[in-house]
């Protein structure tokens, strides 16, 4: 707990109550609701799948269908199938992946004694992983609190101050007493134990400020604290599983030839099941998402007995040559289009697509059990071009191209730059932007990030002195706030860092709904609603067409004489006179 100043010792109480109520009118509104949606926005912030569906459910899949309703039933129903059925399909991903995983792995882990499908991490993370490992051999043998050591001293934060660099380390005491938290828990799990990571999360967090990005000194393997931790946990297991493997079969006699001693060769052989997982993993998903408009087509035209775009009513299927050229090139254009956003320079998919299919593999392996933004472009990508393959006309080409690539850019490519945006006007030290990485407001949406809750509340909680942990597990958000808040509401020196504190999550919680807000009006009604329009207007045109030609096609059927219309008012009198 804090110790507080009791201003009773030196003052009368009723400066005190003054001085207290002052500061209470500066102070944020942190009231009990308030705290309770700072704790749930932190909560879609920091849980990457959880937070995705529901933006993608509540401003997107939902505004779209009511939308479309709004059309016509058909409409709607086949609306509400394709969008709902692809943030299932994007959510179910990362399990996909783990059964992909289990699957591949088995013979291996078998002969080997580990769970090589647990231990969610790239072939780069493996490798540097293996390094901490052998680096941390005591007397031969794999000591556990020089391996949490070094590991924790190969890791740098990302947090910025003013545009400025910050890779912050962790200092050596911080460092010891994480190895103490890791090394104090049986290794009897491949998943970091819930309260072990909530309080090595606290000590990273309270002393970096940085907790979405960390990365490995001198490399580019980067992923957040809790990713790296994890998967730093996973290893461990791995070698303890294998040594503990290889005893028992030396005490049985020998040790079977499956069974690889050798620690780079047991590294080696769990790599190649990252591989096959990355192939078998995304299969599923990625042939879900290609064939669900295909099936959805397949539905209307069964409750309908019509196979026309359902957005124009009593319309029949284009099934010309010409439409069926356009639809693959666009699909195949603009699909190629968001995968090539994976890969460092996306020009390379069509200069040299073996080396950029090779960079591909490599960046779509599962980092987590939570599937990768990488991942999540290679199945959006697939998706939408399957979309434009099964468009049924150019009226649904269009819409779809519009709605979908737009939907792409606004998730993958420029990351909520609305919220972005509306953080720097706030309280530009709530978004990790390094200004020497480029100027300009291209640079600031494609690279900057924006501070979680967690990594504005925990550096505050560390200089008050509060501990997230209470009886050995983490207190909710919402009273960490509200410990903040009694802290801002004292007069004392510490008052000011609790009121920063709290003014910082008061934007951050603004910038988040407000991002929310842009999402469901633009995109998910806004977007959907220029699509009927621009469609309307296409179909009225045509409309016109046809009936002016058709009014042709009459006249000129059923000829009659009319008589001749007097190019002037001047023959139109002299016409009168002779009549």
């Amino acid at each position: 707990m804090i110790s507080r100043i009791t201003q009773s010792q030196v003052q009368p109480k009723t400066l005190k109550q003054n001085q207290q109520n002052n500061n209470k009118s500066s102070n944020p509104s942190f009231k009990g609701p308030v705290e309770m949606g700072t704790q749930v926005l932190n909560y879609l912030n920091t849980s990457p799948a959880v937070g995705a569906c529901f933006v993608d459910f509540f401003s997107m899949v939902l505004p779209r269908t009511l939308v479309d309703f709004s059309r016509s039933a058909d409409a709607g129903m086949e609306t509400g199938f394709r969008e709902s059925s692809g943030t299932i399909n994007h959510a179910a991903a990362g399990v996909v992946g783990l059964g992909a995983g289990y699957l591949v792995s088995s013979a291996f882990n078998k002969s080997n004694g580990v769970k090589a499908h647990l231990l969610f991490a790239n072939n780069e993370t493996i490798d540097k992983l293996g390094s901490i490992v052998e680096a941390g051999k005591v007397n031969g043998k794999y000591d556990a609190k020089a391996y949490w050591t070094n590991f924790f001293n190969s890791i740098e934060g990302y947090n910025t101050t003013d545009g400025k660099n910050a890779w912050k380390t962790i200092d050596a005491n911080t460092v010891e007493k994480l190895s103490d938290v890791m090394t104090k828990v049986p290794e009897n799990t491949y998943k970091t134990p819930k309260a072990t990571m909530a309080e090595a999360l606290e000590l990273v967090t309270g002393e970096t400020g940085a907790g979405s990005t960390f990365r490995f000194k001198g490399t580019n393997i980067e992923g957040s604290a809790e990713n790296l931790i994890d998967n730093a946990y996973a290893m461990r297991k791995t070698v303890v599983d294998r040594l503990a493997k290889i005893n028992k079969d030396l005490k049985q006699g020998e040790v079977p030839k499956a069974v690889i001693e050798d620690l780079g060769e047991l590294l080696k052989g769990i790599k190649n099941k990252k591989v096959a997982t990355v192939v078998a993993g995304l299969a599923v998903p990625v042939g879900v998402g290609m064939s669900v408009q295909p099936l959805n087509r397949y539905l209307t035209k069964k409750r309908t007995g019509s196979d026309g775009f359902v957005g124009v009513e009593g319309r029949e299927p284009d099934k010309t040559f010409g439409f069926k050229v356009l639809k693959t090139v666009l699909g195949l254009g603009i699909g190629s289009a968001m995968i090539a956003t994976i890969l460092k320079n996306p020009k390379e998919l069509y200069t040299n697509i073996g080396s950029a299919g090779k960079e591909i593999l490599s960046k779509l392996q599962y980092k987590g059990p939570v599937p990768t933004m990488n991942q999540f472009k290679f199945i959006y990508g697939m998706t939408i071009m399957s979309r434009i393959f099964a468009a049924r006309d150019k009226n649904e080409t269009r819409e779809s191209v519009i709605k979908d690539t737009l939907g792409f850019a606004n998730w993958l490519i420029l990351g909520g730059f609305v919220s972005k945006l509306a953080a720097k006007a706030f309280d530009k030290n709530i978004v990790n932007y390094e200004k020497a990485e480029g100027k300009g407001l291209w640079d600031y949406i494609t690279k900057s990030v924006e501070k979680t809750h967690e990594e504005i509340l925990y550096p505050a909680l560390k200089k008050l002195n509060i501990s997230a942990m209470e009886n050995g597990k983490k207190l909710p958000f919402r009273k960490l706030v509200g410990k903040v808040k009694e802290v801002a509401a004292q007069n004392t020196p510490n008052a000011e860092v609790a009121q920063k504190a709290l003014s910082q999550l008061k934007y951050k919680n603004y910038a988040q709904l407000l991002g929310y807000v842009y999402s469901g009006v633009v995109l998910g009604w806004g977007i959907p609603k220029l699509n009927i329009a621009i469609t309307k207007a296409v179909e009225g045109k045509k409309t016109a067409k046809a009936d002016s030609a058709s009014e042709k096609m009459k006249v000129a059927q059923n000829p009659v004489a009319q008589p001749l219309e007097p190019a002037s008012k001047t023959f139109s009198a002299f016409g009168a006179y002779l009549n």
